[in-house]
């Protein structure tokens, strides 16, 4: 398949993927709503032979398919510790986060994580959080 004949496909992937990220642009989405058909098809064409086979097409489908899953169980733990429903973490509702009591250091703090500085932790800052948490502790080796 040429490029001209992929493009078609990976701009409808794009919405896809896009659209099911959109709220959250922190959590490196598979598809920044913003990005290119260009750049969208350079990130599905992992060989770079400048086609998208089927497999890599099925990749980053399966990438998709499990970044949403992620997200959906995300915004359910963050809507169990937002006690208040307020629609953000408070301060003391950070404090509650199982990764802050784990007692595992480093953690992110509230005022780090508050990156708009509003004094709470919305969605997109809970994500991050949760992500520059994950990076540097790596969970165990899967055999």
């Amino acid at each position: 398949m040429t490029v001209t004949k992929i493009l078609p496909l990976a701009l409808a992937l794009a919405v896809v993927a896009g659209s099911a990220l959109a709220q959250t642009p922190a959590a490196k989405p598979a598809a920044n709503p913003g990005e290119n058909a260009e750049a969208l098809f350079k990130r599905i064409d992992s060989n770079g032979d400048k086609m998208i086979s089927l497999g890599e097409f099925k990749s980053s489908l399966e990438a998709q398919r499990q970044r949403s899953q992620a997200l959906q169980r995300l915004q359910g733990q963050f809507k169990q510790m937002d006690k208040n429903k307020s629609g953000s973490l408070e301060s003391v509702e950070f404090s509650e986060l199982p990764m802050i009591k784990s007692g595992v250091k480093p953690v992110p703090t509230f005022t780090e994580t508050d990156t708009n500085r509003d004094q709470k932790v919305d969605f997109r800052e809970y994500v991050g959080a949760i992500a520059k948490y994950v990076q540097t502790h790596p969970g165990p080796a899967k055999r």
